[in-house]
């Protein structure tokens, strides 16, 4: 009885043994994909890091384009300002220039008459010294 029970013995202790090697190989088998899962985490990070400077770069650019077209835009509102200006100094010398041609009309209308009286002052100041 006793053989019996020693084989039986060898057989459980056997299978104890597979079974530890079992284990062992299965937390081998864990201790892997901890590390590898360990190794994609620190990668993930680096990578997530990585965004995160490109991304607080492009806010950057972003912030130094966005203070560029304020700039443009206040630039343009100056222009246009001083396009308003202008149109209004345009149209102030064309009035001047109107009322002075209107002023040089009478001025030629003026000496037009002034010089007919003159020559109606020479006919008869002629007339006076010849009769």
């Amino acid at each position: 009885r006793a053989g019996e029970q020693g084989k039986g013995f060898e057989v459980v202790a056997e299978e104890v043994g597979k079974l530890a090697d079992n284990a062992v190989e299965s937390a081998r088998q864990i201790a892997e994909i901890i590390e590898a899962a360990a190794a994609l985490a620190e990668e993930g990070k680096t990578v997530t890091e990585q965004a995160r400077r490109r991304m607080d770069g492009l806010a950057e650019r972003v912030d130094r384009i966005d203070g560029a077209f304020q700039s443009v835009a206040v630039a343009m509102e100056e222009q246009q300002a001083s396009v308003r200006e202008i149109e209004r100094s345009i149209e102030s010398v064309r009035t001047v220039a109107s009322k002075n041609a209107a002023a040089s009309e009478e001025i030629a209308a003026t000496m037009v008459h002034l010089s007919r009286l003159a020559d109606e002052t020479r006919r008869q100041v002629s007339r006076f010294q010849a009769g």
